[in-house]
């Protein structure tokens, strides 16, 4: 696959919708495939809008957090694909490492070489693991693996505690965040993710969810914004685990901790019920 890719354009939501009865077995276990993507206009109206929203410092460059947006359009593209065996609605994003090594210049087109593979997980479920590379004049910029969940419904399944790993002591917190309901929509504005889990409340509880579901993606951008901010530095590369859905509305703050080598750990946090959506670490 070789295709252009636009920055400013919506996720292809009815084309998504469409992939919706495809019907996943063992055979899709092995899937592997392969894609190449570039965006040719300047990527300098996503990156000011994306900067502004969540208060990045626009002179530090590229967030790296940004990097999923152009990704996560890369991502559809391969799933939109007639052999991608799995119904796109449905799949779960559960973690995510980037990493820059190099610095990106928001004034060359980006390139984009993407690898798509299905695993088996535990209890018949399926993991699509995309690995991408960001290239710019054919040096390598970035890198982004994305984990996504496709869960077997039908199968048994052992109510697992997926806090466990989260047992490390916080010492610092972020204020208070008030997550409004209309945030997902205003989210979805500049990632183009138009999945109307995230934008009604309806379809949120018709897909299983308790209302609206915030994407994940912008409480993971307001966290790197925060530690770029806290520590005066630039987040080149960091990990990230969604623990469960964050419905709208709700109020929640970021724990987090420096190492000696100065590595972040954090997780984003409700403060009455002490749920966990998410936990990761950043390096600085």
């Amino acid at each position: 696959m070789h295709k252009k890719l636009q920055l400013n354009a919506a996720l292809p939501i009815f084309g998504v919708a469409k992939t919706f009865f495809r019907k996943p077995d063992k055979s899709a276990i092995g899937y592997q495939d392969s894609g190449f993507f570039v965006i040719e206009s300047s990527l300098k109206d996503s990156l000011t809008t994306y900067q502004k929203f969540f208060e990045f410092d626009a002179a530090k460059n590229i967030p790296s957090s940004w990097l999923y947006l152009p990704a996560q359009k890369a991502h559809i593209e391969m799933m939109l694909e007639k052999d991608f065996p799995l119904p796109v609605p449905g799949l779960v994003h559960t973690a995510n490492t980037i990493t820059i090594t190099h610095e990106i210049s928001a004034d060359l087109p980006l390139e984009i070489e993407a690898i798509a593979k299905i695993e088996e997980r535990k209890n018949d479920s399926l993991a699509v693991i995309f690995n991408l590379n960001f290239k710019q004049n054919g040096t390598l910029k970035a890198t982004c693996e994305s984990v996504n969940y496709w869960i077997n419904k039908s199968a048994p399944r052992k109510k697992e505690a997926r806090e466990e790993q989260d047992t490390e002591l916080y010492d610092r917190q972020s204020e208070l965040w008030h997550f409004q309901e209309n945030l997902s929509n205003e989210y979805a504005k500049i990632s183009g993710d138009y999945n109307p889990i995230h934008l009604h409340a309806v379809f949120g509880k018709l897909f299983g969810f308790r209302g609206k579901v915030l994407h994940g993606w912008c409480s993971t951008s307001k966290m790197i914004s925060l530690f770029e901010s806290e520590f005066q530095s630039k987040i080149n590369s960091f990990q990230v685990k969604f623990i469960k859905p964050f419905i709208l509305p709700k109020n929640v703050f970021c724990e987090y901790k420096i190492s000696e080598e100065k590595l972040i750990g954090f997780r984003l946090v409700e403060p009455q019920s002490q749920d966990v959506f998410l936990i990761g670490n950043a390096q600085i």
